[in-house]
């Protein structure tokens, strides 16, 4: 809806609903739909409030370092290991699309958000 409004040149209604949009997000339960939205929420930035995307991977990074890990005693036939693994899976698979874009604008920014990442 951001984009939407931006693109319509409701500059106001835009940065609104970004808001809106930052505390929903950041109140998801699922680590994993939080993670997948704030990288949406990343780009919607960059396209309307450059000033905030770094504020914004900076977020994500965090979001993303608290995925929970396997215990040393979990093998990769557990149950646990294979969570991660599949979390994880699709933490990159939707991150590349992110990094790469922030690269096509802002290569100093593509670059910290990546330094951010501890996973």
């Amino acid at each position: 809806m951001a984009i939407y409004f931006f693109e319509k040149k409701d500059l106001n209604s835009a940065t609104d609903t970004l808001e809106e949009s930052l505390k929903h997000t950041s109140s998801a339960k699922n680590g994993l739909v939080r993670i997948r939205n704030l990288f949406r929420l990343v780009l919607a930035f960059q396209k309307i409030n450059g000033s905030r995307v770094s504020e914004m991977t900076e977020i994500t990074a965090k979001a993303i370092d608290t995925t929970p890990t396997p215990n040393p005693e979990d093998k990769p036939d557990s149950e646990n290991y294979q969570k991660y693994v599949t979390s994880i899976m699709a933490v990159n698979w939707n991150l590349l699309p992110v990094i790469s874009e922030l690269l096509k604008n802002n290569r100093n920014e593509a670059i910290s958000f990546a330094s951010r990442l501890n996973r």
